[in-house]
Parts: structure tokens; C-alpha cells; sequence
């Protein structure tokens, strides 16, 4: 029996403690290992250490507390007790993965087995922690190097710096391929930037093709970072591109997105969402196809556009102490099928989003639902896309009105579990 007390911080320590009771033994059959992991903040480690996945990746620790026996290899077995389960959820919540003494013990290591400054995408292929916690961090791999690298002498100007950091929000995540295709033509010069586009992707309609151009020439975001103009690739990237350095950069960032986007298959229902994966507003904003990004306070919970005829739901579903009592709805799961979700507190039946969603048999509107536990997840502004929504009905007749909603495609079990931990 091994019981562990010690405040561990590190997986590989809580492994080689653990290993203490794996000895083989004649005569023994099992070990029995208590871990009195309310003694300490850090039982993220318990997940990543169990799991031997060193990405550092929220999504994958969560994933591995609610199925972890489904996803070990071999003949082991690991289960948690519901109040084990709600404390490791909660340490994740909390953690931020994106602390530096992380971030760059995992970078040092990584150079000290290749030798040499790592690319992007080799963080992945080596199993190395998931490289976008050092990108969210300091906006660019350029960044980092610069300030935790005494080997790393590149040095760009200030507009290429900042060029870099537009491109790295865009492109590595490789949430839409579409970016990184588009930005590999851009690279290469030339005018008819919007016909070339159509020419690569004739089955974008307007609303999509108009909306990759937006996010290239500046009107997306509404900043003064263009890489077109005038429907030609803008002379100051292609000055950029001459800095020593610079289009190595580009091409480190445009692999690592090619690379990530892998994942993010198959796309759901006709969308450029896969169900289950995790995006923010600005995702969601840019993969709907909408003219320009809007931000989370003018959002307030849901978004109509008109354009796309599309109705974005963002939910947070453990209110936390900081929401006005008027704003903290009991938006819950009645079951994996099931959302019960309230409006505004200002608009009832009549206002026109609720009867945009009423008449969502008639008006071919599509409602899209983002949930997350809450807003306080240290380190991650993202939303679970869950996929469409059917109307079913309002349950009252007063401000917010009481709406149930069926989903198109059942929350997955282990989410479901998350959200109602």
C-alpha cells in the first residue's frame, strides 16, 4: 500500500512515487495507493502523470478524468470518485498551463534532444507539450525566443514583429485550413488576390469568400495589419518577407497550422466547426463567415447575424460570484439531448431575437450552441461547440423567457459529466 501525502508538483515525481508500489513481487498481486489529493492545488498533475501525455492540453486532462479506463492501454484500471473528480476539474479550471518555469522546461528539453532550437511543429511530433501554450503566452514564437533563448539572435522590426503576432493568432491553431492556403498564395506575391481565391475554392459562397479576404486585408478585426489591399498583396508584407528570417518565420507558423488542423476533422453539419472542439469568440466570429469580429460584451450571451442566418449561443454554465444576480440564469443539461436556456433579462417573447429563434421552422435560421463550465478557466477563453439546436418551445411568458432547446447531436458523456461535476 503506498500512501501519498506529499505535495507533489511534478507528474514525473508523482510517477516515480507511485512506481514504488508497482515493483513486482512474488506473491503480490495488486497495490492499493490512497492519495489524499485535497491536500494540494496541483492535482492537474494526477491526469497528465496517469495519462504519460506531457501536451499539457485541458482538454485531453478533462477527457482523461472522466474515461480514463477507456483510453489506458493494457489491463489497468483507473476510476475516480465523484468528489476526486470535482477536485481534479476544479484544478484544472484554475491551473494555467502557460506559467513559464512549464513553458520553458518543456522548450529546454525539447532543444537539449534535437540539438538546436526546435520548430513549431516539432513540439507535437516529439511529444513535447502542446506548443500554442507558449504562442498564447507571448503572442509568437519569435516572442519567446527572444526572451528565454540566449541562442536565438533573429531580429525583426517592429512591424514584422507585430505581423508575426496577427499571424500566429490566426494561423497556428489551424482551426480552418482556408487561413494557412490562403496566406501560402498570399506569401508568393501578385494581384486578383480575391480571384485566385475563388479559383483554389470555387465552392466558397460570398459570405465565406468575402470574409477570408476581410481577415487578410485589415476589416475583419478592423486594425491596420494588412497583408492585401486593393485586392493585391500589400508591398510592406512583401517588404517583411525580405527580413532575414522572417518568411522562415511564416513557414514554421503555416506548417504548425496545417499540422494542427489535422484534428479538427470531420467538420460538422456543413460548418466549419467540428463537434466537441474548443473555440473563442473570435473563432466563432470568423468561422461563421460574419463581416467583422464582434467582441464577448457586445455578444452578451448570443448573436444573431442576418448575413449568414446564423444564431450563436455562448453559455457559461457554472455562474460564478462576480454575475449579476440578474444575469445568473439556471442555463442547465436537463439531459444529453435537452438545454434549458434563458434570455437577456431585457427581451421576452417579442424582442426580435427570440422571435427569430421562435420561428426557426420557417426562417431557416441555424442555432449553434458554445458551452464552457465557466469563465475563469486560467490560461483558455474557449467555448465546447455542441453542434445545432431545434427550437422546441418558450416556458413562460415574462423577461428573460425560459426557452428548452433539443440538440441535434447528444452532449458527449464525458462533457456532460464536466459541466454537471
Amino acid at each position: 500500500q503506498v500512501i501519498m501525502l506529499r505535495p507533489t508538483e511534478s507528474p514525473i515525481v508523482y510517477i516515480q512515487q507511485l512506481g514504488r508500489g508497482l515493483r513486482l513481487d512474488k506473491g503480490k498481486d495488486f497495490v492499493t495507493v490512497l492519495d489524499f489529493i485535497g491536500n494540494y492545488d496541483k492535482n492537474y498533475n494526477i491526469p497528465i502523470a496517469l495519462s504519460d501525455d506531457h501536451s499539457y492540453s485541458k482538454i485531453e486532462a478533462r477527457r482523461f478524468v472522466a474515461s480514463g479506463d477507456s483510453i489506458i492501454y493494457g489491463n489497468s484500471t483507473i476510476s475516480f470518485d465523484e468528489v476526486s473528480k470535482a477536485k481534479i476539474y476544479e484544478s484544472i479550471d484554475k491551473a494555467s498551463f502557460s506559467k513559464d518555469a512549464i513553458l520553458v522546461e518543456a522548450y529546454m528539453e525539447l532543444k537539449s534532444k534535437l540539438g538546436r532550437i526546435p520548430k513549431l511543429i516539432e513540439f507535437r511530433k516529439y511529444g513535447s507539450m502542446d506548443v500554442l501554450n507558449i504562442l498564447s503566452k507571448y503572442n509568437s514564437y519569435h516572442n519567446f525566443l527572444k526572451k528565454k533563448d540566449k541562442d536565438y539572435h533573429t531580429a525583426f522590426s517592429p512591424k514584422a514583429e507585430k505581423m508575426l503576432e496577427y499571424l500566429t493568432k490566426i494561423i497556428a491553431p489551424g482551426k480552418r485550413v482556408l487561413e494557412v492556403e490562403v496566406l501560402k498564395m498570399i506569401c508568393s506575391g501578385g494581384d486578383s488576390v480575391k480571384e485566385r481565391i475563388e479559383e483554389m475554392h470555387p465552392e466558397l459562397d460570398q459570405n465565406a469568400l468575402n470574409n477570408i479576404v476581410s481577415v487578410f486585408d485589415g476589416t475583419f478585426y478592423k486594425n491596420d495589419i494588412k497583408l492585401i489591399s486593393e485586392n493585391k498583396v500589400c508591398d510592406d508584407f512583401l517588404h517583411m518577407m525580405e527580413e532575414a528570417g522572417f518568411k522562415e518565420a511564416v513557414q514554421d507558423l503555416m506548417d504548425l497550422g496545417l499540422d494542427n488542423n489535422t484534428s479538427y476533422s470531420p467538420l460538422y453539419r456543413d460548418t466549419n466547426f467540428v463537434l466537441n472542439r474548443m473555440y473563442t469568440y473570435d473563432d466563432v466570429c470568423r468561422l461563421m463567415n460574419w463581416k467583422a469580429n464582434v467582441n464577448a460584451q457586445t455578444i452578451g450571451g448570443y448573436k444573431f447575424d442576418e448575413t449568414t442566418k446564423t444564431f450563436s449561443i455562448f453559455i457559461n454554465y457554472v455562474k460564478g460570484e462576480d454575475v449579476v444576480e440578474s444575469q445568473r440564469y439556471d442555463d442547465h443539461f436537463e439531459n444529453r439531448n435537452t438545454l434549458i436556456a434563458f434570455s437577456k433579462s431585457t427581451e421576452g417573447k417579442g424582442a426580435k431575437n427570440m422571435v427569430c429563434v421562435g420561428d426557426q421552422a420557417n426562417n431557416d435560421v441555424r442555432i449553434h450552441l458554445f458551452v464552457r463550465k465557466n469563465k475563469k478557466d486560467e490560461g483558455s477563453k474557449e467555448f465546447y461547440y455542441l453542434g445545432e439546436l431545434d427550437f422546441v418551445s418558450f416556458m413562460n411568458d415574462e423577461k428573460p423567457v425560459k426557452i428548452m432547446y433539443r440538440l441535434k447531436d447528444e452532449v458527449r458523456s464525458d462533457l456532460f459529466d464536466y459541466f454537471n461535476s
